[in-house]
């Protein structure tokens, strides 16, 4: 079921406008052709008066002429006549008075069994996939084109979904809930197997509702989807002042043309543990004021170049923050107005060029041990970065049992 509406056809008559709810059901997976019965007599007024009730088909499948013989029935019967998604709307209305409630009905058309649905068209209104085959190899949904969310997609326990070459889906607002189990998780792939058949998934929206949980994106970051910019199996979306939100947990990133994830501009983890990186074009790429997000266990199976969490640009805000052990790629700047301890046995490659600037009342504690030191150097031993520029008068700043190379490529 989907969020009722209420209104009132006299704009003076604001008081009167809740006095109707109206209550189509939850949504329904069927089949072509099955006979499909509803039921309104959850709808109901508050003050105990009767009113009418008007069902309708609001957007079926391409080439679909189902709809309703009784439509102002309490309990009326409907015939899918094409596979697809169809929103059913119940109306109820009484005088000037009015409430509206939609459903989602997924229908699909094997008359023996259910089939893969198609989806070739943006989704504008709050949507559930629902888990069609027991089979987590047998895709539940096939995208066709480039698909763009504007409202709230959930995606159930154990959906498949498969991307055709060079598609992809784009959360523009509302949010993406895919919230799977451990035995039972939300696969995101390409058709074919191989790395980068389709674009990935992009999130525009800050919504606490967008969450990964035991989810799996795989094969994606085969081009860009308009406008991240990004090849990636997952981006969330941003610029210097703003960016998306997320929860990722239980996850995994793999076999990305590109990177696994991708965070862009200001965007940020809500929460993150517990994922897994492997066999991507590069792992990740995590701003510096979100490293302190990172847990090792999502990233214990990285110790390439290719694999490192990939960082740069600003640690504004105040507070103090941490760094995990892990292998980092630094490839722009990094300036630090925040407390930052980096803990012993992480290792820091710098591209050509990079300077890490620590400045007004921020700290650089970089304390390894003698038996798990902390590493600064070149990503490539034919080149050098600039080094580290400690310009603050904090008296945290530390550096002990740290190799420090190849720098001094250029003067701060």
């Amino acid at each position: 079921m989907l969020a009722a509406t209420v209104g009132c056809n006299d704009d003076d008559d604001i008081v009167s406008k809740e006095i109707l709810v109206a209550a189509a059901g939850d949504d329904k997976v069927a089949k072509v052709n099955d006979e499909i019965s509803f039921d309104g007599s959850a709808s109901y007024a508050k003050d105990n008066k009767s009113f009418h009730h008007q069902w309708a088909v609001t957007t079926k499948p391409h080439g679909s002429a189902a709809n309703f013989e009784n439509s102002t029935a309490i309990k009326p019967t409907f015939k899918p006549d094409k596979a697809g998604l169809y929103v059913i709307q119940l109306r109820i209305v009484r005088d000037h008075l009015f409430s509206t409630d939609d459903l989602k009905l997924t229908v699909t058309d094997d008359p023996e069994g259910p089939t893969t649905i198609i989806l070739n068209e943006d989704i504008s209104e709050n949507t559930t996939l629902h888990d069609i085959f027991e089979d987590p190899s047998h895709a539940d949904y096939r995208v066709v084109a480039d698909i763009a969310v504007r409202g709230d997609l959930t995606i159930m326990p154990g959906v498949t979904i498969a991307f055709e070459e060079n598609t992809g889906l784009e959360i523009v607002t509302g949010s993406i809930q895919a919230k799977g189990f451990a035995d039972k998780r939300i696969t995101f792939k390409g058709v074919s197997d191989q790395p980068g058949v389709w674009k990935g998934i992009v999130i525009h929206t800050n919504s606490n509702l967008n969450n990964l949980e035991f989810t799996t994106v795989t094969q994606g970051g085969s081009s860009v989807l308009t406008p991240s910019g990004i090849r990636a199996n997952v981006t969330l979306a941003g610029s210097s002042t703003s960016g998306a939100a997320a929860n990722i947990t239980h996850s995994s990133f793999s076999v990305s043309g590109g990177y696994g994830l991708y965070l862009q501009g200001m965007s940020s983890l809500n929460d993150f543990e517990n994922n897994l990186f492997e066999n991507n074009a590069s792992a990740a790429y995590v701003p510096a004021s979100q490293l302190h997000r990172l847990d090792r266990v999502s990233f214990l199976d990285i110790s390439d170049n290719l694999q490192t969490v990939e960082t740069g640009g600003m640690v504004a805000s105040s507070g103090e923050f941490t760094w995990k052990n892990l292998p980092y790629l630094v490839s722009t700047d990094i300036t630090i107005k925040a407390g930052i301890s980096i803990e012993p046995g992480a290792h820091f490659k710098f591209e050509e060029g990079i300077t890490v600037n620590v400045t007004d009342n921020g700290y650089l504690n970089a304390a390894g041990t003698n038996a798990s030191r902390i590493t600064f150097t070149s990503a490539d031993p034919n080149i050098h970065w600039n080094g580290l520029y400690l310009n603050s008068y904090s008296q945290r700043n530390t550096i002990l049992f740290s190799d420090i190379s190849n720098g001094g490529r250029s003067r701060i």
